[in-house]
């Protein structure tokens, strides 16, 4: 129930907040790049301590439309992974955007893979920096959606 509040929320500021004025005719414009990074670390009560750490770069071939890849490093006791995520992201009205990547790693022997959606927002620090807070869902048996944040630069 607060995944869609905090949703419902993003959509009524990217509704009603369009009014901010960017002096850069815009971000989301063909030939932009984008670099973003994010990290994360949990202290539980259940067993393990994950460590969460993501950079990624992309570039927009279209109006509104970015071809990116985060490359992330996940540490959870004794099992650690580095992969590159491929991802894709089309932006509405500039502030809200729609965002899918598809994720895979090893495990012992195993792999596995699973796509992730996302809906997120973003805030304008100045005309290229940003905080994009988003609700992630990862597309996998017993996965909840997750809030992710990113501080990310338009170049």
């Amino acid at each position: 129930m607060k995944i869609l509040l905090i949703a419902g929320v993003i959509l009524a500021i990217s509704c009603f907040g369009h009014g901010v004025i960017l002096a850069q005719d815009s971000f989301t414009d063909r030939g932009i790049f984008f670099l973003r990074g994010s990290g994360s670390f949990n202290v539980s009560l259940q067993e393990g301590t994950p460590l969460n750490l993501s950079l990624g770069g992309g570039y927009f071939p279209f109006h509104d439309i970015l071809i990116g890849v985060d490359m992330e490093y996940v540490r959870v006791d004794d099992f650690d992974d580095f992969s590159a995520v491929p991802f894709a992201r089309y932006y509405w009205r500039q502030l809200l955007f729609l965002e899918a990547g598809y994720y895979s790693f090893k495990q012992g022997d195993d792999y596995f893979s699973y796509l992730e959606g996302g809906i997120g927002y973003i805030f304008l620090l100045n005309d290229y920096v940003t905080i994009e807070p988003g609700i992630y869902y990862p597309f996998q048996n017993d996965a909840k959606p997750q809030l992710k944040m990113f501080i990310s630069i338009y170049l």
